[in-house]
């Protein structure tokens, strides 16, 4: 069964998941659905679910419009990944507040694990990831914190229940930080 990534960028903008996409092409088979297109229906067909980021230059009400596209997420029985809008995507449908950062975070960040889980199988407690956004999400209350850095208290997180995953930084973009997509997609 194939994988199903969700691209939320608009067509202009193709490009700026294509790191994510090679890397999948390695470990993984996957279909890339444009936000635009995606209906409840369509999830079903999938083993996971990726929904993905997008450039800094959004509007912080592309995180609401792009959460009221993807209200089933709340609802499937299955595991779903959000990277960085998709992780703030993940937040907002299950009541997390969103911050909105004077200015873009962009760069390297030490990511430090604060409660383990699968997902951070065969990696080191702290690894280096790569941070662009200009707003983050609280922790809502159905989730478990994972993971921090100093410029952001919630880096990753887990729903209690379901394998529902949240990561505000972008692990496709650095070695170090790429084993939760390989873990999410083999562990799943």
């Amino acid at each position: 069964m194939q994988h199903l990534v969700i691209d939320c960028t608009k067509p202009k903008d193709k490009d700026f998941n294509s790191r994510l996409y090679r890397y999948l092409d390695i470990i993984a088979d996957y279909d890339v659905v444009n936000i635009e297109e995606i209906g409840e229906s369509t999830l079903g067909k999938y083993k996971t679910i990726i929904i993905t980021g997008v450039p800094v230059t959004y509007p912080l009400d592309s995180i609401y419009e792009t959460a009221k596209r993807l209200e089933c997420i709340k609802s499937v029985n299955i595991p779903v990944l959000g990277i960085c809008l998709g992780h703030q995507v993940i937040g907002v449908l299950f009541g997390s507040k969103i911050y909105e950062h004077g200015e873009a975070e962009h760069g390297d960040r030490k990511v430090t694990i604060v409660n383990d889980d699968k997902i951070f199988k065969d990696m080191s407690h702290e690894f280096h990831a790569q941070t662009l956004h200009t707003a983050s999400v609280s922790l809502p209350h159905s989730f478990k914190h994972l993971a921090k850095s100093y410029s952001c208290h919630n880096e990753s997180m887990k729903h209690k229940e379901k394998d529902i995953y949240g990561f505000q930084f972008h692990p496709e973009f650095k070695e170090s930080s790429r084993a939760v997509i390989r873990n999410f997609i083999l562990l799943n």
